[in-house]
């Protein structure tokens, strides 16, 4: 029980770290867009973290079981096998998966662009270089992951 206390206090103590944002209170704009909340490195980490909270949910949900009546579990979600075992998985996983993705497809286009400004010379062949780098960077983390990734069924 005491183990069920601190994990409750804990999780409330991290969920209320984020309040400010779920509410609004720090609202920013595009014009002033805070680049390291939003970046994929921030992202990923943030990834883990969720993946981390829910293999927390799950284990709680095991040394819960039997003091759970089935009516408070249909109350809370969630803590069926199929929910705990395979969607947690598929879908921090295609969180994750997309965030590669969409970096991937950036550096791309910035490479494209970069290809074409530099055939109209606005800019340097060394520019063009660091584009391709980036690309070729974020197309071997997107492979890396999908050849790591399966679907859990």
């Amino acid at each position: 029980m005491k183990k069920i206390k601190v994990f409750i206090i804990f999780t409330v103590l991290c969920l209320a770290v984020n309040i400010p944002y779920v509410y609004g209170s720090n609202v920013q704009s595009v014009e002033k867009l805070d680049n390291d909340r939003f970046s994929l490195s921030n992202a990923l980490t943030g990834v883990q973290y969720i993946n981390d909270w829910l293999k927390s949910f799950r284990e709680l949900t095991k040394l819960t079981a039997d003091r759970v009546s089935p009516e408070e579990k249909q109350q809370v979600g969630n803590l069926g096998w199929e929910a705990q075992n395979l969607a947690f998985y598929n879908r921090v996983k295609s969180i994750e998966g997309t965030l590669w993705k969409q970096e991937y497809e950036i550096r791309k286009l910035e490479y494209e662009l970069a290809l074409e400004q530099n055939a109209s010379g606005k800019v340097s062949q060394t520019e063009v270089a660091e584009k391709e780098k980036s690309y070729q960077e974020a197309r071997n983390n997107l492979q890396s992951f999908l050849t790591k990734f399966h679907i859990a069924d």
